[in-house]
């Protein structure tokens, strides 16, 4: 009888789990920090207008005593963009078209694809008004993705970091200090 009434209950919530785009239907995001997937046209991307995308984010991290790039950064065509690809960690969608756009403009969408994951939209009628509006909007988009890797970074540390040296700045210095935990050494 036990197993026939936990069979109905679950024959009557399948529906509800099938039906329903929940985190736990989701995978994680993939990638490592500061990696970033750009979705454009393979020809666009050698054009002006994919150049000036990429030469945004091939920008230096500043304040570093030596140069050191802030992103990784990855390029595929949208016809190559299936769901082994859409599960990156920081995605940039471009989409060119005159028919559906009259003016650039760009969104931000969070866990599209996946848990933890972050889309920049960017929409423009034509190659000349995507380039100028990149251009023009560059520190907003590293300032983004940036803000993002920090904050998972800070969450990551919240939730795994070294007890004994959290302990020590506190009684030390009165201060809250999260390390990660594989740091051992310390003064």
């Amino acid at each position: 009888m036990k197993k026939i009434w936990s069979l109905l209950i679950g024959l009557a919530l399948l529906p509800l789990l099938a039906s329903c785009d929940s985190e736990f239907t989701k995978p994680t995001a993939s990638g490592r920090p500061y990696e970033m997937m750009v979705v454009i046209g393979d020809s666009l991307w050698q054009r002006p207008a994919g150049r000036a995308l990429f030469d945004v984010l091939d920008t230096d991290i500043p304040g570093l005593p030596q140069p050191e790039r802030s992103f990784r950064i990855s390029q595929t065509d949208p016809s190559r963009f299936n769901q082994i690809l859409n599960i990156f960690r920081n995605i940039i969608l471009v989409d060119i078209n005159k028919k559906e756009y009259t003016q650039s403009k760009m969104r931000f969408v969070r866990d599209e694809f996946a848990r933890s994951q972050f889309i920049l939209r960017i929409q423009s009628p034509s190659e000349e008004e995507f380039r100028k509006y990149v251009s023009e909007h560059s520190q907003q988009i590293i300032d983004f993705f940036v803000r993002v890797e920090m904050n998972r970074l800070i969450k990551q540390l919240k939730e795994k970091h070294s007890v004994l040296v959290a302990d020590m700045a506190r009684d030390m210095f009165q201060c809250e200090l999260l390390v990660p935990e594989e740091i051992q050494s310390y003064k």
